[in-house]
This record gives structure tokens, C-alpha cells and sequence, in this order.
């Protein structure tokens, strides 16, 4: 059965980052911090339109 993969905004103690989650689990959380959702979401978008199998993002 196929994987669903989803990226997600993540809320920790004071900070919003984004993690990578596989069929509801966690697979991968950022390091990266935010002060509000709305700048964690926009990074999630550059993500997602990231061309890693280039190496441009």
C-alpha cells in the first residue's frame, strides 16, 4: 500500500516549524523556528516547489 506523505505546520512549546509526516507519523521535523503559522506555512510552500533532485532549493 502506497505512502501518503503530507507536509504539515508543527506548533512547538513557543515556535512554529514544519515537519514531513508519512501515513500520520512524523518522518521528518524542521529545525527551523517561526514566530507565527503564517511564516512557517509560506516555508512549506518554498519547500514543496524545491527542486531537490537538482540540488536547486
Amino acid at each position: 500500500m502506497p505512502r501518503t506523505w503530507k507536509f504539515a505546520v508543527v506548533q512547538t512549546e513557543d515556535k512554529f516549524t514544519w515537519a514531513l509526516t508519512a501515513d500520520g507519523r512524523t518522518v521528518y521535523e524542521s529545525d527551523d523556528a517561526f514566530d507565527d503559522e503564517a511564516s512557517a506555512q509560506a516555508e512549506v510552500e518554498s519547500v514543496k516547489k524545491a527542486d531537490v533532485r537538482k540540488g536547486k532549493h
